[in-house]
């Protein structure tokens, strides 16, 4: 059993032995979890939506969190008033880090026993690693990537015992792991990146195992059970996707945050187009997409306990009210549909809050939409309705095109506008305003549904 409140808020997931039930703040921010397995964990918020605790009653389990004003974790030793010089971010805690010119993350300390160096290829992809402890050589792993940048084969080596790994996908979800004498076939929700069951074959064996994914509110897995309803894998995490225990490993299980696979010979997940270090909550490598994808281009998200960055790309929302829609934008995969909320309740004109009391906030396209689908979208959603103007004093609307008339017909503008119109008619309609709701939440009201 699931549940959601009015504004499509997952609030309880029960299946014995498994209950978890989940309490948000004014602000849409969890704030408590309250899990049959792992007790109750709280958690604190700075004004901006940024994580501030996790708290679960233990002092040794309890994390702080301080940053900087680009959102870079800071040591409790260090002045608010310290930054991140080009949010490189050098040293934290006892870790030292090291970057090449191109902001590649290529060497990390751990102390004074354990190193690691980090090699990447002429497009700034990871494709080798090593890591020493102790003096001694721990792990090895070259990478190899398809002409569409998705990593297809992986080979490692830890302490002497080697793995091959091939990945096939379909579209940007992995949907087949392979190694020898084994495969796992992945099934995912529809439209996102949360894994619902794996269907595992191995060689020499007649029948097939199905195992089945248990997750939190954001899809990153908590337990796997078999056919049978035994749990036969279940973690521990830390707030920004380390594991911090695995209380059951009868089958080895490697996704984390939507859209990462952990590789246990760095520590690192893998993210689609970038390596994210869950120890830090960053990235290892800037963002491909520029500062369109935020002004830290090693940042993650400011809330792990809400939001998600499967692949560091956008998604599509419009805001509306009794009329129908009236303004359309989209965000980045590091935003939250609660983020975007508050943004626009505070951008204020002379029509009084962009957002407020009686409007309507939708989500059109998942999280992980490519770039031209999601700006082609922005452009079909924003020609509506005739636009504000740039200068306008009024902010219920859009100032300006997605795309300018100018660039409509360029290549770019051609690619995006084609790409809009392929995503309306392969959900069966014309305009940006009746695409189906992926998450939609009203300015206040409570309700509730059950699936």
């Amino acid at each position: 059993m699931c549940a959601f409140n009015c504004s499509g808020i997952y609030v309880e997931h029960a299946y014995n032995p498994i209950h978890r039930r989940y309490e948000y703040d004014p602000a849409g921010e969890l704030s408590r979890t309250l899990d049959k397995l792992r007790g109750e964990t709280q958690y604190e918020y700075e004004a901006n939506g940024q994580l501030l605790a996790r708290n679960t009653g233990r002092v040794v389990d309890g994390e702080e969190f301080r940053y900087d004003a680009a959102a870079n974790r800071l040591n409790f030793n260090t002045s608010r008033f310290d930054h991140v010089k080009d949010n490189r971010l050098k040293q934290w805690a006892n870790h030292e880090y090291k970057y090449d010119a191109w902001g590649n993350l290529i060497e990390k300390t751990v102390g004074i026993v354990r190193w690691q160096t980090f090699t990447y290829d002429c497009e700034n992809r990871l494709v080798k690693t090593e890591t020493m402890a102790d003096t001694q050589v721990e792990s090895t792993s070259s990478y190899q990537y398809d002409s569409l940048g998705r990593r297809v084969a992986k080979q490692s080596e830890i302490k002497g015992q080697t793995d091959h790994k091939r990945f096939l996908w379909q579209g940007l979800r992995m949907l087949r792991e392979e190694s020898p004498g084994q495969s796992s076939l992945y099934i995912y929700e529809p439209g996102s990146y949360a894994p619902l069951a794996r269907v595992d074959e191995k060689e020499g064996e007649v029948e097939n195992k199905v195992y089945y994914f248990h997750t939190d509110q954001i899809g990153t897995p908590l337990e796997m059970t078999d056919a049978e309803g035994q749990i036969v894998w279940q973690a521990k995490y830390r707030a920004w996707g380390a594991v911090e225990k695995l209380v059951v490993n009868e089958v080895e299980q490697n996704l984390r945050f939507q859209g990462q696979y952990f590789d246990a010979e760095t520590g690192l997940h893998y993210n689609t187009f970038r390596y994210y270090d869950p120890e830090i909550g960053r990235f290892i490598t800037q963002d491909p997409i520029g500062l369109l994808g935020g002004f830290n281009l090693y940042g993650y998200c400011r809330n792990p306990t809400a939001w998600i960055d499967p692949l560091g790309l956008d998604w599509n929302y419009f805001l509306s009210n009794e009329d129908g829609a009236y303004y359309h934008g989209r965000a980045s995969d590091k935003t939250s549909l609660s983020d975007v909320m508050r943004r626009h309740g505070k951008n204020k004109g002379v029509d009084g809050a962009r957002f407020r009391a009686g409007d309507t906030i939708t989500q059109v396209t998942p999280k992980g939409t490519d770039i031209d689908t999601v700006r082609g979208i922005e452009n079909a959603g924003v020609r509506e309705k005739p636009i504000l103007g740039r200068g306008s004093p009024k902010v219920r609307g859009n100032t300006i095109q997605g795309i300018s008339d100018a660039n409509l017909d360029t290549p770019k503008g051609i690619v995006r506008t084609n790409a809009a119109n392929s995503y309306l008619e392969s959900h069966g309609v014309n305009k940006v305003s009746s695409l189906p709701s992926l998450d939609k939440r009203p300015h206040g009201g409570v309700k509730s549904a059950t699936c």
